[in-house]
């Protein structure tokens, strides 16, 4: 015979036996007796749910919700029994008074029960889920359930404790003044934390840039009050969420493309050679298997006092900064060659001292 096959028989063994015991007088034998029921029968239950939640086929909401179950269940059937237990003790010596105390402690304890098993159970979907969505609208969902539990969990045991709502009500119209006024920051800061799950224009992993506000920073954490930018060198940023509000944000990690941008100069004295110059790097661009062949360009930008301003603009794949930085090395170590071997020469400016000054 199974563990389980065992258990089972003792526990019809026990619940007979408590079925036996009804004389008078024998009251505490049958505590004794249900006690030792509930315990074989508790941890036959639970070696049951446990043996069904580890079924390979077991869909994962029905995995979700035994995983849940099993704990709160054990605890809310033992305190099940010891007040039915109480209940027998108190048949024999308390007054009806503590027995109507013990109806409201025993639906207090029911409505907890239930509060842990959906939070268990709100956990276990979310770690499932996890996989599946983005980390942000995932903690997001996750709070605001929690919130809507703990809510629904005390208005329920105000109701099964007798308080009077009207009480309650009552107030809070006479704080509510004075709360709006304390709170406001914080209303607005959870509303704008709702906005941005709702329209989703950054996620936790995200690098975005607010220029109002000289923030460029990876999104770590999107709070209901405030929202943790870790900046390029490291340094945690707390941001209200209202400043997604007031400012516009610019989010690097959506974007296709990273441009290269960069000017240098020539001598007036190779003015000759530009043309050649310009045509070469725009054939090396044009082959660069980093850089989008149909948005480059390179032009001369203005005719300075001294030299001649080339400006080189080019879309790149490479979104990352190390890629892209090494397809900035590559562009202006070719142009460097290309310059040189043309015979042409970067414009260089040399401060003159006179005598007079330098003596």
């Amino acid at each position: 015979m199974t563990e389980i096959e065992h258990g089972v028989c003792v526990f019809m063994f026990l619940w007979t036996f408590v079925n036996l015991i009804n004389a008078e007088g024998a009251w505490f034998m049958h505590v004794v007796a249900t006690l030792a029921t509930v315990a074989v029968g508790t941890h036959l239950l639970k070696k049951l749910l446990y043996h069904i939640e580890q079924r390979p086929s077991l869909p994962a909401v029905q995995r979700a919700l035994l995983k849940a179950l099993i704990t709160p269940l054990g605890y809310f059937i033992w305190f099940t029994t010891l007040a039915y237990s109480v209940n027998m003790i108190t048949d024999q010596f308390l007054t009806a008074q503590y027995i109507e105390e013990l109806k409201i402690a025993f639906r207090v304890v029911a409505i907890l029960t239930i509060a842990w098993f959906l939070m268990r159970f709100k956990s276990n979907m979310f770690k499932h889920m996890d996989a599946n969505m983005d980390t942000g609208t995932l903690h997001s969902l996750s709070k605001l359930a929690t919130v809507i539990i703990i809510i629904v969990t005390a208005l329920l045991i105000m109701e099964a404790t007798h308080q009077n709502f009207h009480t309650f009500i009552a107030f809070g119209g006479i704080s509510g003044v004075a709360i709006a006024f304390a709170s406001q920051e914080i209303i607005a800061n959870f509303f704008w934390g709702v906005m941005i799950h709702i329209h989703r224009s950054f996620k936790v992993g995200d690098r975005i840039e607010l220029p109002d506000a000289a923030i460029d920073g990876y999104v770590e954490n999107i709070g209901w009050y405030q929202t943790l930018v870790r900046s390029l060198d490291k340094r945690p940023i707390y941001i209200p969420n209202t400043l997604f509000g007031k400012s516009h944000v610019i989010n690097a990690t959506r974007m296709t493309h990273r441009k290269v941008e960069e000017t240098f100069q020539l001598r007036y004295d190779d003015a000759h050679r530009v043309s050649s110059i310009i045509e070469k790097i725009e054939s090396f661009l044009t082959t660069h298997p980093h850089i989008h062949p149909d948005e480059m360009y390179v032009y001369i930008e203005t005719l300075g006092p001294n030299s001649i301003h080339i400006t080189i603009s080019a879309l790149s794949y490479c979104l990352e900064e190390k890629p892209f930085q090494k397809v900035k090395d590559t562009i202006f170590l070719a142009v460097a060659d290309i310059v040189t071997k043309s015979g042409a020469k970067f414009a260089t400016f040399n401060i003159n001292i006179p005598a007079a000054a330098r003596a």
